[in-house]
């Protein structure tokens, strides 16, 4: 169990300084709070999926098996690429905050080309990711409401840039909102 659990907090902090990483080189790095309830439809979910599989594995001690370990291990490293990638590729463009910065264009390239909201596919694959590795049973609840919070966010979302963004309404029609080729 203990190994699990240590192994699980590695990957975690691994994806969080990769994360930092990525925001302290493009300057992004936030400390200002704003008011947008938009924002936690994403981070209750995504602070009870990381905590729930840790009490879950202390209070049923149950032992994933490696093929777990493996898969959810393949998960992290992919939430870690597609969560670090569009940080970079957006540069000061990216904002907690669904907000227009001064002098915002509409960012193309990378996963960017072919997917909209490429972060909240790194959060869906950190949720997955999470709830695999350990073999969680009850925190799948949170990575659920996590992607109901996502798919919700987008929609609020697209309908700022459509309004707020120029371009973006013929960038929504060549490209996919969180899935190539499904959504």
């Amino acid at each position: 169990m203990w190994l699990s659990l240590y192994a699980y907090l590695g990957l975690h902090a691994i994806y969080r300084t990769a994360e930092w990483w990525s925001l302290a080189k493009t300057d992004t790095i936030q400390l200002e709070l704003k008011r947008d309830w938009t924002a936690g439809l994403i981070a209750i979910p995504f602070l009870l999926v990381i905590v729930s599989p840790i009490f879950e594995v202390g209070y049923f001690t149950n032992q994933p098996g490696y093929v777990l370990w493996i898969v959810g291990t393949l998960f992290f490293a992919a939430a870690i690429v597609v969560r670090t990638k569009p940080h970079l590729d957006l540069k000061r463009a990216f904002s907690l905050f669904i907000e227009k910065k001064e002098g915002q264009k509409l960012v193309e390239m990378g996963l960017y080309r072919y997917i909209r909201h490429a972060l909240y596919l790194g959060n869906l694959l950190l949720f997955i990711a999470c709830s695999l590795f350990l073999g969680a049973r009850f925190s799948w609840i949170f990575t659920l409401l996590g992607l109901a919070g996502i798919l919700i966010r987008i929609r609020i979302e697209e309908q700022f840039l459509l309004k707020d963004i120029e371009g973006y309404r013929e960038y929504r029609q060549r490209t996919w909102a969180l899935f190539p080729r499904v959504f």
